[in-house]
Order: C-alpha cells, then structure tokens, then sequence
C-alpha cells in the first residue's frame, strides 16, 4: 500500500514522497520494498499526511487521495494514473501469475523486465501486487548477476594463465583490468587461480632480479680488471666510480662480487 501511494502521489518518487513525511529517504524505500516495516507511530503519520485512517491502510486495496497533503501535481491526473497502472492493466492474480512464472525462468529475469513485460514503468506497482514474490524475484536475479560476473572473472583468469603475455601481470594488475580495488575478493572467490598467477609473477621477479644481480656481478669485475691492468688496486670505492649506478655498490651482491674478484687477482687472501 505504501509502494501504491509513492506511485500515485508523487508519481513513484520515494524521494519527494519521504521528504513530504520528513522521512529518510533510504529507510522509506526499504518500507516500500517491504525490506522492514515501519512502527505503528510512523504509520500514524504517514497515515496523516495521506488523510487516512490507520485502519484504511492496513485493510483495504483502496487508494484513497483525497484529503491527502502530498500530492504533487494535479490530483485527477494522478488518480488516473493510479486507475491506469492498478486496475486497467492487470489485477493482482495475473501479476502474481507472471511473477510466479518469473521464479522458474532461466535466465532469472530483472523485476524491472518484468514490469516492462506487464506494460509498467515502475516496480513499485508490482510491489504493491506482490509484495512477498518481489524479493525473491530481486534476490534470484542478484544471484544469477554475481554468478554471471564471477564466471567472467574466472574465464579472465585462467586465460591470463594460458597467454604467453611477457611479463606476466600481477595479480594487482589483472584486478585493475577487472575493475576491481583490491585483490581480496579474487584470492577469496579463486585461491587456486590467485596462487598459480602469483607464483608466475614471482617468478618473474626472482629471474629479473637473478639478471640485474649477474649483470652487476659481471661490471664490477670488468672494472676491477681495468684497474688491475692499469696497476691501481681495485677497492669497492674505486670501482664505484666507474660504475653506471655508482650507489649500487652497496648491494650486498655488488660487495661480495668485489671481495671475489679481488682474491682472483691477489688483491686479497
């Protein structure tokens, strides 16, 4: 009934409708999607506002505007409307048919093509018809959306396993291109997918790393041997300064291939 009165006096917009009601706008959809109920209190006062009694309200289908205080528009256009989108229509048995209908269909339907099938632009008039086939309507759909996406991922990530894509991504990376903010949802919903990733990726660390550690092994000792022909002892600081990156000679790497390469050349015991 609440969902009936949204569409009727303010032409479905639960915004304006809660605003009349100095309600909260989040907390009256979930009232008009029947996520909650309001208490007896509220509904006195939205009861007030719609110039009917509480009684009313709760036991009959009647839509009633007469004296209320929040229609917005012209009144007559908007009984209109009401007759055109609950009665003219379809009456309830024939919505709660197609609804019924809609829990076996696969795919799982929306319940806004729903509405679209039945010829309504809202589903709040469905709703109104079925207030209890609605959310499980919407909750089947959410489902068959969530499965529909995490097959996506998952096709995603295993191709990302079969292409020869050099260097491979991160996982980082791959959660980026999915749209996503974080790796925690794609390590929770495919460990095995995440681990065989990130151990590629890994592995492609360590060899580029094991190449930068030999490239840098191999010009310090090709330093230390020109300054070993030229007759001048080959120290860390002395070849340092002939190095590319003079500071990479700090690398514990860099250190143990000086202290080598100076015990091959008797420099050191």
């Amino acid at each position: 009934m609440l969902s009936a009165y949204v569409n009727v006096v303010t032409n479905g917009n639960i915004n304006v409708f809660a605003q009349n009601l100095d309600m909260g706008k989040t907390q009256t959809h979930r009232w008009c999607i029947g996520k909650c109920i309001p208490t007896i209190g509220i509904l006195l006062q939205i009861c007030f506002h719609l110039g009917i009694s509480i009684l009313d309200f709760l036991t009959t289908d009647a839509i009633n505007t007469d004296n209320c205080s929040i229609i917005i528009g012209n009144p007559n256009q908007a009984n209109k409307k009401a007759r055109d989108e609950y009665g003219q229509l379809h009456n309830s048995g024939h919505v709660r048919l197609e609804l019924n209908a809609a829990l076996i269909e696969n795919p799982p339907p929306s319940l806004t093509e729903i509405a679209e099938r039945l010829g309504y632009k809202r589903t709040t008039v469905l709703y109104y018809h079925a207030p209890d086939l609605c959310p499980e309507i919407v909750a089947r759909h959410t489902d068959y959306q969530m499965a529909k996406r995490l097959e996506m991922m998952q096709w995603e990530l295993e191709g990302v396993l079969k292409s020869q894509e050099y260097p491979p991504p991160s996982m980082q990376e791959i959660a980026r291109r999915l749209g996503k903010k974080s790796v925690h949802s794609l390590t929770n919903d495919f460990p095995e997918l995440y681990s065989a990733i990130s151990a590629r990726y890994a592995n492609y660390i360590q060899e580029r790393r094991t190449e930068r550690v030999e490239k840098l092994s191999q010009e310090v000792r090709q330093v230390a041997l020109q300054l070993h022909l030229e007759g001048v002892d080959p120290t860390a600081s002395r070849i340092s300064e002939l190095l590319k990156k003079p500071g990479s000679i700090l690398q514990k790497e860099a250190l143990a291939a000086v202290s080598k390469v100076r015990r091959e050349l008797g420099w050191e015991e």
